[in-house]
């Protein structure tokens, strides 16, 4: 689904003393699918990204906001998730017919990584413990960068492999 993006520049900042302020110029963007997906992933990343630090930072904090999005991540009942992602981005027949798009998709890949892995983090959390099962499936359709892959299976496994 295209988005169309309108932001306006008025003569003053908000917010003001007046009901209403100059509008000097429009535009309009139009955002693609993929855009739009990559902006998506960015945003939750980085909400996900600050609810870990917050928890790592003070264990007191209450975890349920993390764990709702934890828990909407693994298994989203309502958009479908990044599975909906690899449906429509990740195959080989949208690969073919959108070229161009390549850059794109390698970002939405990494991107996907990074949440996969911010997730499986807390496999060693005894309350967390369901969410490494899960992400195996996500996992399986991205390539975890080397820095990262130790995190995961430590997450699914409790062990990190010795390297050779």
């Amino acid at each position: 689904m295209w988005i169309e993006r309108t932001t306006y520049i008025t003569a003053y900042r908000f917010p003001g003393i007046l009901k209403w302020f100059e509008v000097k110029s429009v535009s309009v963007e139009e955002i693609s699918p993929l855009m739009n997906a990559i902006e998506t992933m960015e945003i939750a990343n980085e909400k996900l990204s600050n609810l870990v630090q917050q928890q790592a930072c003070d264990r007191s904090l209450s975890i349920n906001p993390l764990s709702m999005m934890l828990s909407g991540i693994v298994d989203p009942a309502v958009m479908g998730g990044f599975s909906n992602y690899e449906k429509a981005f990740f195959t080989d027949t949208y690969i073919q017919e959108h070229p161009g798009d390549h850059e794109r998709i390698e970002v939405l890949k990494h991107l996907t990584a990074l949440q996969v892995n911010l997730s499986t983090i807390f496999g060693e959390i005894p309350f967390f413990l369901p969410l490494p099962d899960k992400c195996v499936h996500m996992s399986s359709f991205i390539s975890i960068p080397r820095s990262l892959s130790w995190k995961m299976e430590f997450a699914s496994t409790g062990r990190r492999r010795r390297s050779s």
